[in-house]
């Protein structure tokens, strides 16, 4: 029974930390996005501000949740720009996911493998 308890309680104190980092990871990358990468309703983007826009999507993206003027993709933009968010969206999205999950899967397999013994 205490195995039990002392794996699960490490287990979610894992999590706990884990999410602790994941929430200031997404705020530095807010607070850095708005310095390098705020997007401007009136400006049109070329092909280099697509990559800039897609490697900030995901911060600009709880940027925009908190504040709905904030974009996370440019309004006037060129057909180069679009190929290019779209494909540095398409690469960021897969690597958080997988940053995330090794985030929270890690902990549950520790425990697991503690209850295990």
């Amino acid at each position: 029974m205490e195995k039990l308890f002392l794996a699960i309680f490490g287990a979610l104190f894992q999590l706990a930390r884990n999410m602790v980092v994941v929430g200031l990871a997404v705020g530095f990358g807010m607070l850095l996005a708005s310095f390098l990468c705020n997007i401007d309703v009136q400006e049109t983007y070329s092909w280099i501000s697509g990559i800039w826009h897609g490697l900030f999507v995901i911060p600009n993206f709880f940027r925009n949740l908190l504040n709905p003027d904030i974009l996370y993709k440019g309004i006037k933009f060129s057909a180069m720009y679009n190929v290019f968010w779209w494909t540095f969206v398409i690469i960021q999205i897969p690597t958080y996911i997988v940053f995330l999950s090794k985030l929270v899967i890690e902990p549950i397999s520790v425990a697991i493998s503690l209850i295990n013994e």
